[in-house]
């Protein structure tokens, strides 16, 4: 178990009515960017709820060439209809680094 002072992690929806209030140090992404639709308008919502200096981290998400993009797309469709859930590739998309144009933004690790 993850235990460390003045650390809260944080289950829920996460759109522009999350988190009225709130401000957060670090948000992060764990294996789940690639849900949501728009990189854009996902970050944009997180630079929302942080605090001066905080700090978005990205683990675990795969970024695609634009190019190769659409043979990930046939992949998925055909991973998901394999496991019986061909509807779950309708809810995963394939983003690219290009997409993070206008953000401050460093890539620590890239397998």
């Amino acid at each position: 178990m993850f235990k460390k002072p003045n650390t809260e992690f944080v289950y829920d929806s996460f759109n522009e009515n999350t988190f009225d209030k709130e401000k957060f140090d670090i948000v992060v992404f764990a294996a789940s960017l690639q849900y949501f639709p728009s990189v854009v308008a996902v970050l944009q919502q997180a630079e929302r709820i942080l605090n001066r200096g905080g700090e978005i981290h990205i683990l675990d998400t795969p970024f695609y060439d634009p190019d190769d993009a659409a043979m990930a797309a046939e992949r998925c469709r055909s991973y998901y209809k394999d496991m019986g859930v061909p509807e779950m590739a309708d809810h995963y998309f394939h983003h690219s680094l290009s997409e993070f144009w206008g953000f401050d933004y460093r890539v620590l690790f890239n397998p």
